[in-house]
C-alpha cells in the first residue's frame, strides 16, 4: 500500500459523522481508498475476514475511539505530515 492511501486510510475516521461514531465506537473499522467498509467487534474478526475480502492486503483497520489512539495504531494516530520543507 502507497503512502499517500495509508495516509488517506488513517483520516478516513474524521469523516464519522457523531452519530456515526458513537454507534460504533470501541469497534474495529476496515478502511479501504480512504472509507470505511465495515465495523467489527474484534480485531481478530476486522483482520480475519478483511483478509479474506482484500488478499492484496490493501486495507486498514482502526479502532473508532478519541486520539490519541492507544491500541497500537500509532503509526496512523500519529503520521508524519507531508514535509513541506524545500
Amino acid at each position: 500500500m502507497s503512502t499517500d492511501v495509508h495516509i488517506k486510510n488513517c483520516r478516513a475516521l474524521e469523516s464519522m459523522t457523531p452519530s456515526e461514531f458513537s454507534e460504533n465506537k470501541g469497534k474495529f473499522a476496515v478502511i479501504v481508498d480512504g472509507k470505511i467498509r465495515e465495523f467489527f467487534a474484534t480485531l481478530m474478526e476486522a483482520a480475519t475476514k478483511s483478509g479474506l475480502k482484500y488478499p492484496n492486503g490493501s486495507f486498514s483497520i482502526q479502532r473508532v475511539e478519541r486520539l490519541p489512539a492507544t491500541v497500537g495504531f500509532i503509526d496512523c494516530a500519529d503520521y508524519p505530515r507531508k514535509n513541506t520543507r524545500q
